[in-house]
């Protein structure tokens, strides 16, 4: 039963981003024919993605101390 559940939150996952991915497409599919220019749409594009994701990323990051060493392990092998 668990291993159902869990299934079932995988595909209700797969499915909503599929439709934000959709969602996008025809916003900038919309933005792009009304004729706004293709640097400004980047520009707020990014601008809105670090909006959205700036603050799951500070919060995960300030409350989990485990991915600070996970981090630190990551440079110095990067480094190497």
């Amino acid at each position: 039963m668990e291993e159902a559940m869990e299934k079932a939150k995988l595909v209700a996952g797969v499915l909503v981003l599929e439709a934000l991915i959709a969602g996008f497409h025809v916003v900038s599919r919309v933005a792009l024919d009304m004729g706004v220019s293709k640097m400004a749409f980047l520009v707020y594009r990014n601008a809105s993605a670090l909006a959205v994701v700036a603050p799951f990323a500070y919060f995960l990051e300030k409350c989990s101390p485990i991915l600070n060493s996970i981090q630190v392990s990551r440079v110095l092998l990067a480094r190497v």
